[in-house]
């Protein structure tokens, strides 16, 4: 039997994402685990879960085209005895800033009636990463209170990066010195290009005045300028050349 398969929005929950689609402010600020199950019919009604046994940590969340996924940690740091996990619940609250001391309402709630043994911290050290996903891609305000005490796993901390240096490559306003400094180099490159072509003409009409044979009379024609030449081709002007 999958874990976790039972998994839904609450009532309360879909109250305040509607409210958050109207433009409301959305945070998430709490994460609960414990043991006990209801019928899963009946979890859309729940507003607590039906045995809380430890606080959980929030460790982000992150946008994807599918929707929102929260990233809830799962330790036994200063758990005192074992229980069995078959609950997971994550509190939002609507507009904290403008009222700090309003409620915290169960936005999500996740069931798995087979459970998941939570050793008591002096027999073994324990973590499990829960990804919970939220089908909603609305660009409201919606965070994540993140949790200091969560555990910074290498693999954390490996997508973290990678997703700092992703976003930090497609912004357009990172590094303007750089940016700058590149593009003068590449002005400059442009300026150099366009010198030797025009030294590498210059050569060219040496080596055709002093190099070929003419038994007439030589004459000499540059494309620096037009005037008094009858020319068929596009004028390069920078290059000092016909172009065919």
């Amino acid at each position: 039997m999958a874990h976790w398969k039972d998994a839904v929005v609450t009532n309360d929950g879909v109250e305040m994402l509607n409210e958050w689609m109207a433009g409301r402010y959305v945070k998430v600020t709490s994460a609960y685990g414990g043991a006990g199950t209801v019928d899963p019919e009946m979890l859309e009604e729940q507003t607590g879960l039906v045995n809380p046994k430890q606080k959980l940590s929030l460790l982000g969340e992150e946008n994807g085209p599918e929707g929102k996924t929260v990233q809830v940690q799962v330790s036994n740091a200063g758990l005192a005895e074992e229980y069995e996990l078959n609950q997971v619940g994550v509190f939002a609250k609507l507009d904290p800033d403008k009222d700090p001391d309003g409620p915290e309402r169960l936005l999500f709630i996740m069931q798995d009636a087979k459970g998941v043994a939570i050793p008591a911290a002096e027999d073994a050290a324990f973590l499990l990463e829960l990804y919970c996903m939220i089908g909603i891609t609305n660009n409201g305000r919606f965070e994540v209170s993140v949790d200091a005490a969560g555990v910074v796993t290498a693999a954390y901390l490996r997508e973290a990066l990678e997703r700092a240096v992703l976003l930090h490559n497609r912004d357009l306003t990172a590094h303007p010195d750089i940016r700058e400094r590149m593009e003068q180099v590449s002005a400059a490159s442009a300026r150099v290009e366009a010198a030797t072509a025009q030294v590498d003409a210059r050569l060219t009409l040496l080596e055709m005045m002093y190099r070929t044979d003419v038994s007439g009379n030589p004459f000499t024609v540059s494309f620096d300028g037009l005037t008094g030449l009858v020319a068929t081709g596009v004028w390069n002007a920078e290059l000092a050349r016909l172009e065919f």
